[in-house]
């Protein structure tokens, strides 16, 4: 004779009711987080048509993407300050003042590393008042080496040091050193 052991019958109708309890107790958090879901696919579609709307492009995250896009888009970046280095001397209003008095801080300032910060408003003439200072005759006869770089809103500091040190070696007239392209690349 065999004997089995019956299972009550009444644990599986026990599980049955414990998972429909905790289904109702938890309703309405997976509501509030399925609709919650949903607003966010709503905000990205609604980002999607604008940026089809008006035409915007996915711009890369770093230095190196940045160049091989607008390689393979051929897009060239308009910088809207690059036109303020082009204004002649008697289209300069208001600005002589400020000139002089950077050009000497420049020259007869201290001899320690010094900032000198040209802060304001955008359209005030900041770009063109340092470019003129930049070119001025008194400034390029101190330093024996200047260099110019433009410092977008994103930049890489990379970028900036590798950019001042190729136009450094340049105005040595030397080569500048092989590993620059990759100076950073040991990280």
């Amino acid at each position: 004779m065999i004997y089995m052991e019956q299972q009550p019958r009444d644990l599986g109708c026990l599980a049955l009711l414990h998972k429909i309890a905790y289904l109702l107790k938890t309703m309405k958090d997976r509501h509030q987080i399925a609709s919650e879901i949903q607003d966010i696919k709503l905000f990205i579609r609604g980002i999607k048509e604008k940026s089809h709307r008006y035409e915007f492009q996915i711009l890369p995250s770093n230095e190196q993407e940045s160049r091989s896009f607008r390689k393979s888009q051929n897009v060239k970046w308009h910088d809207p300050r690059t036109a303020a280095l082009y204004i002649g001397e008697a289209e300069m209003v208001g600005l002589q003042a400020p000139r002089k008095q950077m050009i000497g801080w420049l020259v007869e300032g201290r001899s320690e590393r010094t900032v000198i910060s040209v802060v304001g408003m955008g359209g005030l003439g900041k770009t063109t008042l340092a470019r003129k200072v930049f070119d001025s005759k008194e400034v390029a006869g101190h330093f024996e080496f200047r260099v110019w770089i433009k410092v977008l809103q994103s930049y890489y500091t990379e970028g900036l040091l590798r950019g001042m040190l190729n136009e450094l070696y340049k105005q040595k007239g030397e080569e500048p050193p092989k590993g620059i392209s990759k100076m950073d690349e040991g990280r």
